[in-house]
């Protein structure tokens, strides 16, 4: 029984392209702007699981920048920033080596059908959890227009590293000195979070704002896949008609941030000044975010023509 299903196995790598020709189909679905097929294509290989789960991690952010495109949140240099840097990581995946022995026997079809059960298992274990079982919430003064919920980040890549911390601390000082009303603190970790289990959270903690999202530490930096929400409890009194006249306003309300953590925290500390209609701060926070193409142009645009 061991011989024949070793057998199908070694028959079935036989059978499959090598990594020179996946390589190079890639490479002619890359240079032809085609990334969903590109995907499509990688997701039809059986690939280790080292590089499968990579590749996932990238149609992540793909998705992400996808999002974004529908929405027309984003400038033309950004979205091919952001699309060239999926195209170079899918091209390095295919640099190590394919996967042999027990990482080809971890990533075989069998395991392929057991994965999204036991997936589905874990979503429908963590909603029944988040549902079920009380969250500890974080504790807030009483006295604050914003209280902010910053859930600990997971991470996707590179070093050990708690960017929430950092998130927390440089929000409530950069508020604190500016007499911004707001108090963030750390809530607790929630793996793999959807925007039902967000809206959950918010309303059992009577929080205004939530942070959550993916990282990746580096020697030199942290990159944030950033995720924000402002709560159905939220105040937006003070935003203004002109802010309100804006298309896309619901971006102020709910978004998504690719960004390292400075750009990350002076964007949501601008944010947040919006909301309180402290418009001058909100400029003087967003001017300090240093890549400024990855800041909404009309949201910008609104705020230069507000005395």
């Amino acid at each position: 029984m061991e011989f024949a299903i070793s057998s199908k196995y070694t028959q079935h790598l036989n059978q499959e392209m090598n990594k020179k020709d996946i390589y190079q189909q890639l490479t002619v679905l890359i240079q032809a702007g085609k990334t969903k097929e590109a995907f499509a294509f990688l997701n039809q290989q059986d690939l280790d699981k080292i590089t499968a789960n990579n590749c996932s991690i990238i149609q992540a952010e793909y998705n992400l920048l996808h999002q974004d495109e529908l929405k027309g949140t984003i400038s033309f240099e950004e979205r091919q920033m952001r699309r060239n840097r999926i195209h170079d990581k899918l091209l390095k995946l295919l640099e190590e080596e394919p996967a042999t022995g027990l990482k080809y026997w971890l990533a075989s079809p069998l395991l392929k059908v057991l994965i999204p059960m036991v997936l589905l298992t874990a979503a429908i274990l963590i909603w029944w959890k988040v549902n079920h079982n009380p969250y500890t919430c974080p504790t807030f003064p009483q006295n604050y227009n914003n209280k902010v919920m910053v859930l600990p980040f997971q991470k996707v890549g590179g070093q050990e590293a708690e960017p929430e911390l950092i998130l927390r601390n440089r929000i409530n000082t950069i508020t604190s000195k500016n007499n911004l009303s707001t108090k963030a603190e750390i809530g607790t970790f929630v793996k793999n979070i959807s925007n039902e289990m967000v809206d959950s959270l918010a309303k059992q903690c009577s929080v205004d704002f939530i942070i959550w999202g993916t990282y990746s530490h580096g020697p030199n930096s942290t990159q944030l896949i950033l995720q924000y929400q402002f709560t159905e409890d939220a105040n937006w009194a003070n935003v203004g008609e002109e802010l309100i006249a804006i298309k896309d306003v619901t971006e102020l309300y709910k978004g998504s941030m690719l960004k390292n953590m400075d750009d990350a925290i002076f964007s949501l500390c601008g944010l947040l000044a919006i909301k309180e209609g402290e418009f001058s701060l909100a400029k003087k926070w967003f001017n300090k975010v240093e890549n400024q193409e990855t800041i909404d142009t009309k949201l910008i645009n609104t705020l230069k023509n507000i005395n």
